[in-house]
């Protein structure tokens, strides 16, 4: 029975693409909700060539985000996927679509991090 429940998950799992940890690095930041009535901080970090997120109500441990576009982001658990707002003008991401639970949230980025 697990191997069936393997099979089916390596079937069925979203698949990701690879970018480089210098476009990577657009998307490092403390992220935090537009609406008022939620104040909390989603924490983008860069470790080892991957994207982690730091999560209020699941860390720790981290997540890791994996690339399904080169503005998409996921997460293998939780279903949470972040859809980043790019502006040719700016070499940073500021603003970004938060899904999680089926719920879409706007965030903007608070403060780059280094």
């Amino acid at each position: 029975m697990a191997a069936l429940t393997q099979a089916l998950k390596s079937l069925y799992a979203r698949s990701s693409v690879s970018l480089p940890e210098e476009f990577l690095k657009r998307y490092v930041g403390d992220w935090v909700p537009v609406s008022d009535s939620e104040q909390y901080t989603y924490a983008i970090r860069l470790e080892g060539g991957h994207l982690l997120v730091d999560i209020p109500s699941f860390s720790p441990p981290a997540l890791e985000l994996f690339a399904a576009s080169e503005t998409t982001f996921f997460t293998r658990v939780r279903g949470i996927e972040m859809k980043f707002t790019t502006d040719p003008a700016k070499p940073e991401q500021t603003e970004m679509e938060l899904t999680r639970s089926g719920r879409p949230r706007l965030m903007r980025r608070v403060q780059p991090r280094k």
